[in-house]
């Protein structure tokens, strides 16, 4: 499959933003940097290999999960691009957030 360019959701720019800001209060600057650094890494690796992450079709067609560290990144493939619908925390009740059934957890 050819490199498809990664784009952010409205949702997943605001849980990146949530990650940050809780990660700085909680464990300092260096912590939320190295963090977000991780997931934007994987979020490259997600562009170069988009159909490597677990399939997830009960939440749409061409979803897929990958993780990177604490974090669970879905995603969903089309044709010409990948796109990043949520970032969440292994803590966060994931299956039910991204069903739409409940609003996030505290941990971002």
């Amino acid at each position: 499959m050819p490199r498809l360019p990664v784009h952010l959701s409205a949702e997943a720019f605001a849980d990146l933003a949530e990650i940050r800001a809780y990660l700085r209060r909680e464990a300092g600057p260096a912590v939320s940097s190295r963090v977000i650094a991780r997931i934007r890494g994987s979020l490259s690796s997600i562009e170069r290999m988009p159909s490597a992450g677990a399939p997830r079709p009960e939440f749409g067609e061409g979803v897929r999960l990958y993780v990177s560290g604490s974090y669970a990144i879905y995603v969903q493939v089309a044709v010409d691009r990948v796109d990043v619908m949520r970032v969440l925390h292994a803590a966060q009740d994931r299956d039910a957030i991204m069903s739409g059934a409940t609003e996030e957890g505290e941990t971002p």
